[in-house]
């Protein structure tokens, strides 16, 4: 007979779990050279292989925050902590970087390079340097690569040139070198803001494969309340900088929303506030 450990002890245990966090931001503020105040005092702590979602209208700190997380812009005062790692300090921040993986919506991709070379930016930051000015890419980059490809269903269109590809095409393989770097987190500025519908809701579907099979933690900045509601595991709300709500995505309401957007939302944002509460029925 199989000891079962009284029902009580269990609870206990599980009630005592130690929860990790990847990334904890504490009084994290940016104020602009002409006196815009960008982020006012954020703290958020984001636990390891979670899905958040930072929602918010145009102008709310978004992409900032998601910048100051990998170091693209250097925060005015505040703490950020990945994986252990302080951002804040130069000696560091290589190593920070090695472990984000950041996707655009613009792609950034090189649009005269094949795909493949593409995804294989993401491998730099562990390859020989005057090697991969070359081309002369390790057979085992070469192949995560194509891994990585096959991932978002691109693994046909490796040696094609980026620039022959459609918009959607080009996101997934931003997102592919993204996941090529071997991340503990990839961060999402705006990844579907000028994709039509059908792409959006495939690149969103592969973000959330990426967190749930690998266990990478994900944060995506969305104007689309709609994605917001059905992807994000939590919904964090930015407004003038600060954030303004912080909950699971599938209690989002149409209330949390016009606290989210003030009095009401741009035709960017993409879904009726009375339809919020529909989201998930």
């Amino acid at each position: 007979m199989v000891a079962v450990a009284p029902f009580h002890l269990i609870l206990a245990h599980l009630q005592c779990r130690e929860v990790i966090e990847m990334i904890q931001i504490r009084g994290l503020r940016k104020e602009f050279g002409d006196g815009t105040k960008a982020l006012r005092g954020i703290d958020l702590h984001v636990e390891r292989g979670q899905l958040a979602v930072l929602l918010g209208p145009s102008g709310a700190g978004k992409s900032t925050l998601l910048r100051c997380i990998n170091g693209l812009v250097k925060a005015t005062a505040g703490e950020i902590v990945v994986d252990g790692t302080g951002v804040h300090q130069l000696r560091h921040l290589e190593d920070v970087r090695s472990k984000v993986g950041m996707i655009f919506q613009q792609f950034n991709l090189v649009k005269r390079l094949m795909v493949i070379e593409n995804v294989l930016c993401g491998r730099l930051a562990r390859s020989n340097i005057f090697a991969s000015c070359l081309k002369l890419f390790p057979p085992g980059d070469i192949e995560q690569a194509l891994f990585c490809l096959e991932r978002v269903g691109l693994a046909e269109k490796a040696y094609h040139r980026a620039d022959q590809l459609s918009g959607g095409q080009q996101q997934r393989v931003g997102i592919a070198r993204a996941l090529a770097q071997n991340p503990r987190v990839i961060l999402a500025d705006e990844p579907v803001a000028s994709l039509d519908p059908r792409s959006a809701e495939r690149v969103m579907t592969i973000l959330r494969d990426i967190n749930a099979r690998d266990g990478i933690t994900v944060i995506v900045s969305l104007h689309n309340i709609d994605l917001a509601t059905r992807y994000g595991g939590r919904i964090v709300g930015l407004r003038d900088g600060a954030v303004v709500l912080d909950k699971p995505g599938a209690s989002l309401t149409k209330w949390d929303v016009e606290r989210i957007y003030e009095a009401g939302y741009s035709d960017d944002d993409e879904m009726d506030c009375e339809q919020v509460r529909y989201a998930h029925a």
